[in-house]
């Protein structure tokens, strides 16, 4: 078993997050969105689910 090297532990898995976060974040805040857009009132789309809270 090789010793295993922090760095290049941290940059792949630096790499690894920031490319889920770049696939993943568009995906979740169109189906499941952290916080509703802030101008909701004039603004409904059909299928742009929201939190039901203002």
């Amino acid at each position: 078993m090789p010793q295993l090297n922090p760095a290049l532990w941290f940059t792949t898995w630096a790499y690894v997050w920031l490319l889920m976060l770049l696939i993943f974040n568009p995906m979740m805040s169109y189906f499941h969105p952290l916080l509703p857009p802030t101008n909701t009132i004039n603004s409904f789309k059909p299928h742009s689910w929201h939190w039901p809270w203002p």
